[in-house]
């Protein structure tokens, strides 16, 4: 819940499966961290790691023991720059209400959509930031004229079968 890191599994398509697999199944999982920029500033980055066939089969059999995968950003796609959040949280919808609410494993519904919502701020606002400290204060609690730097972008994402 409320999670700055979030795995999507996926069935591959016959046309984008490697002729030494014989799994058709793949991972991508996203995260953000903290990286240094060509001019020595440290920036928060969306990354994208997308895993193997073994690698993601081996993740869904731990079930809910599975532990992230590791990350290594100078290897794993950098996505978004200036991110300041990431969320995905899980959504159910009420069957009594027909209302959209947040869901846990303690649900006895399955998830039908998440909710997506990314945080950033333009690069040209970006320079003034120059830490981990003041990215996280811009993070926790900006002032009014940062608040308006703020772009706040939410989609959902519906749960396919």
């Amino acid at each position: 819940m409320n999670s700055d890191k979030i795995v999507f599994v996926r069935t591959l398509p016959e046309v984008e499966r490697r002729t030494d697999s014989k799994s058709d199944i793949t991972a991508s999982y996203y995260y953000v961290t903290f990286t240094e920029s060509a001019n020595k500033r440290v920036v928060p980055k969306l990354f994208r790691k997308i895993l193997t066939s073994q690698e993601t089969q081996s993740f869904i059999e731990a079930g809910s023991s599975a532990e992230l995968p590791e990350v290594d950003p100078t290897i794993d796609e950098p996505i978004l720059d200036f991110v300041l959040s990431f969320k995905a949280i899980p959504m159910y919808l009420d069957p009594k209400t027909g209302n959209e609410k947040p869901w846990d494993k303690t649900i006895d519904c399955e998830s039908s959509h998440i909710n997506l919502t990314i945080r950033t701020i333009d690069e040209s606002f970006s320079a003034r930031y120059f830490n981990e400290a003041e990215w996280n204060r811009l993070t926790l609690s900006p002032n009014e004229s940062e608040r308006q730097m703020i772009r706040t972008v939410s989609c959902n994402l519906s749960i396919g079968e």
